[in-house]
């Protein structure tokens, strides 16, 4: 009996010594993966209003960044290729609204799953942010909403059509009443209104009827457009009416439409999507320019929700 018990009492101990390493060892690869402290300071953030910048346009604006060709079981596929710039890291200060209109921690590639599957890459979305938060500490959690359709024209965004305007405006009020406050929208788009003749030559009617229609329907009367200038493509993409475009976007006269030029950003092989760098240096830009503009971000105080059609929570991926 005394043997038995022995037996036991060493089982018990040999049990408990194993569960404990079990445990340690859990601890060790948490401290090792997660920075110390990230955890806790990401949940208070979380419970923070955000300051919401919505991203909308097309393709430029979701991001291309890191995105090659790659044959895979015979087929030719275009995938990203993991490699995020330290400008664009994570930040338990930034967060994203994504595909299943919840806030979640933001990270690249920030438009995956919001009308961009396989080809989604690094965008200026978070090199933005992060730049926006060194230049004003104070600023706030932001609250990314990528909304952003690759090849769409400015016909698409101005008709009433569930893709890609009204899920645009779903995403936007949504965002709001899940606990955000409104402060500007960042625009980058126009290169498939550059290949066509009708659409580059009526351009800045397009665009003027657009931002009139966001601020509408948004019930936002001076809401802040930063628009991007497009650049020159470069072979094998064929614009013809890009000057048309260049020119709109240019001379356009809207209060609070405030305008950066990406002429020059370096550009990937097929003369139309910037590289990784290109957007990088866009996003900062943005930041630095939103930066010297912030007296007419809407203001933080402004919890005004917006009124509410029924949301299509379909992310509308191509």
């Amino acid at each position: 009996m005394e043997i038995n018990g022995k037996k036991k009492f060493q089982m018990k101990n040999e049990s408990a010594m194993a569960l404990l390493t079990v445990l340690l060892l859990i601890l060790y690869f948490w401290r090792t993966m997660i920075p110390a402290g990230e955890m806790i300071v990401e949940v208070k953030k979380k419970n923070e209003a955000k300051q919401i910048i919505v991203l909308a346009g097309q393709s430029n604006m979701a991001g291309r960044g890191g995105v090659v060709a790659r044959m895979v079981d015979g087929e030719r596929i275009r995938i990203w290729d993991g490699t995020v710039p330290p400008e664009s890291h994570r930040n338990p200060a930034v967060y994203r609204f994504s595909q299943h209109f919840e806030w979640e921690l933001a990270q690249e590639p920030l438009h995956q799953g919001i009308y961009c599957n396989k080809t989604c890459g690094v965008g200026i979305g978070m090199a933005f942010a992060n730049r926006l938060l060194e230049l004003d500490p104070d600023f706030g959690v932001i609250g990314l909403v990528p909304c952003a359709a690759g090849g769409t024209s400015l016909f698409n965004w101005t008709s009433d059509t569930v893709y890609p305007y009204q899920t645009f405006l779903s995403r936007t009020r949504t965002a709001i009443k899940k606990g955000g406050i409104l402060r500007a929208v960042l625009w980058y788009q126009g290169e498939s209104d550059s290949k066509y003749y009708g659409f580059g030559k009526s351009y800045r009617k397009n665009l003027e009827t657009l931002f009139r229609k966001m601020r509408s329907d948004l019930q936002s009367p001076t809401l802040p457009l930063f628009q991007v200038i497009i650049p020159h493509p470069k072979p094998p993409f064929k614009g013809p009416f890009i000057e048309d475009v260049r020119k709109a976007q240019t001379e356009i006269e809207f209060p609070n439409v405030i305008k950066v030029d990406a002429d020059g950003l370096p550009m990937g092989p097929d003369g139309i999507h910037l590289t990784t760098e290109g957007y990088v240096r866009l996003g900062t830009m943005l930041a630095e320019t939103v930066f010297k503009n912030k007296s007419i971000l809407l203001p933080n105080n402004n919890n005004t929700t917006v009124s509410s059609s029924k949301s299509n929570h379909t992310c509308g991926c191509p």
